[in-house]
């Protein structure tokens, strides 16, 4: 049996509900971490004729950490960690750029990209965790950039900003409930017999590759049972195709009822379970 043309799907799914796939997320990780890199040697030049080099100098430090993380994220086991690192960093970032003197109002415009980001490499729950605390953050701090509200001029420009942050949180959050709600019908599908509701063939094969090797880790046994139906052939040839289809399910059901908890059932194929 090649196991290896059958992965394990719940491993996967397991993974894209952290937002993308590992592997997936390791790519775009290295790509942010490249293109924040590249951009933060730009501004640092700019902080320093601007008359920052405090800041100048902390972003070309944090620039060199990053070029260091592109190499670092090929191979890391702690992939979750160093996301965590970059979103924490990056957007106690963009709240300390906002809070400077000069800083321009379009520089605000980054605290909308933090549930995107956060959404995208962390999934529904951690993504909210981590985006809401530092939108709601930016908010204030634009609260209080903006001076005094009382003019309509600026009330319209603070409830432009706190809108279009809220439905841009609402709106990525919503996009990872239907995403996760889509892949889990797609792993349903795929690893689903459709005439009986049984494990289907794939299944069946991943599951059994990870009983061996988990039995062989713990030096136990386990119970392989084959069951082919005798004589099906001649229900079809007899009754038809609908009989046989109705026996099938039948006999998924009698076997799903009947065996334990624990036990695994799936259908292999034809009349085999």
């Amino acid at each position: 049996m090649n196991t290896s043309k059958h992965p394990d799907l719940g491993t996967a799914l397991e993974q894209s509900r952290s937002g993308l796939r590992d592997n997936h997320r390791r790519s775009l990780t290295r790509l942010l971490f490249l293109v924040t890199g590249s951009a933060l040697v730009v501004f640092s030049c700019l902080q320093f004729f601007n008359g920052y080099p405090w800041v100048a100098l902390v972003e070309l430090l944090a620039s060199g950490l990053l070029f260091y993380g592109v190499f670092c994220l090929k191979t890391t086991a702690h992939l979750q960690q160093w996301i965590y690192a970059y979103l924490v960093s990056l957007f106690s970032f963009f709240i300390v750029i906002l809070l400077l003197p000069e800083a321009s109002i379009a520089a605000f415009v980054w605290v909308l990209m933090m549930p995107v980001l956060a959404y995208l490499l962390l999934g529904k729950h951690e993504g909210m965790i981590l985006s809401v605390p530092f939108m709601l953050v930016g908010g204030v701090v634009y609260y209080f950039f903006l001076g005094d509200v009382g003019s309509a001029h600026r009330m319209i420009d603070l409830l432009n900003m706190v809108l279009c942050g809220a439905l841009m949180q609402v709106f990525m959050h919503m996009y990872e409930v239907r995403r996760e709600e889509a892949e889990q019908r797609l792993f349903d599908m795929a690893q689903t017999d459709a005439l009986t509701g049984l494990a289907n063939r794939s299944n069946f094969q991943s599951t059994l590759a990870r009983t061996i090797a988990e039995c062989e880790r713990s030096g136990t046994d386990f119970a392989l049972v084959i069951m082919d139906i005798d004589h099906f052939k001649l229900v079809n040839d007899t009754l038809g195709h609908d009989a046989g289809d109705y026996v099938l399910r039948s006999i998924g059901q009698c076997l799903t009822e009947r065996l334990r908890t624990t036990d695994f059932v799936g259908r292999l194929g034809g009349e085999e379970f």
